[in-house]
């Protein structure tokens, strides 16, 4: 009797051994992440199929030489390689932006809003087509608009619609472009407020199935 407990005792060992390697490997090769903003189930280190809580926003250009100016006295200036130097307003400029029109300024291109005393209020960039950010790669739009960011002491003034519109303005006029997209997150209820006042027309991103190769519009942020 006693030798047959063991046999049972060591029985379990080995299933319980066998079924943690199992677990062990399944987790290291089939894995699923959940984040506040992304589903990703991933297969040998890859992406098999996820899901982003975004919308693509959609603006044509043009017809915004009537938006009204903001509550406070601004003014709006493309941001230059001078910022570069000015280690204070790197972080608030984007310092990731900042680093790729140095040195790629026909690909991205940023504006900035500045209060009459030089203090920083918000910015706004523009990515055009063959240059990458941390959300996407541009391949098949002309434009692409991002880091868009206002001071929480400046919002609620109409600062972001006022860069957002003089921007895509200025993409009609000076870049021949009709059309510029943005990404924004679905839980943002006040930025979509914003854009869609401005015209913007949401389409949500379709799942994912970039281990079968499978392209859909708008997907992995390929825009």
């Amino acid at each position: 009797a006693q030798h047959s407990t063991a046999q049972h005792s060591t029985a379990q060992h080995s299933t319980a051994h066998y079924l943690s390697v199992l677990k062990r490997l399944v987790c290291n090769v089939f894995r699923i992440d959940v984040k506040s903003s992304t589903f990703a189930v991933r297969l040998l280190g890859r992406n098999v199929f996820w899901y982003q809580n975004y919308y693509v926003m959609s603006f044509h250009t043009g017809n915004y030489r009537n938006i009204p100016y903001p509550k406070i006295n601004v003014t709006l200036k493309k941001i230059t390689s001078e910022h570069v130097a000015q280690s204070q307003t790197l972080h608030f400029f984007s310092e990731n932006y900042l680093a790729k029109s140095a040195k790629f300024p026909n690909t991205y291109e940023g504006f900035g809003l500045w209060t009459d005393n030089g203090e920083p209020v918000g910015r706004i960039w523009v990515t055009y087509r063959g240059g990458s950010t941390g959300l996407c790669n541009v391949k098949t739009i002309d434009a692409y608009i991002g880091g868009v960011f206002v001071s929480e002491k400046f919002r609620r003034n109409g600062c972001c619609e006022y860069m957002l519109s003089n921007l895509l303005q200025y993409l009609h006029d000076r870049k021949n472009i009709n059309t510029a997209y943005l990404l924004v997150r679905k839980n943002n209820l006040p930025a979509r407020g914003a854009y869609k006042k401005l015209g913007g027309i949401e389409e949500a991103l379709k799942p994912m199935l970039s281990f079968c190769k499978i392209k859909i519009p708008f997907n992995g942020f390929v825009l």
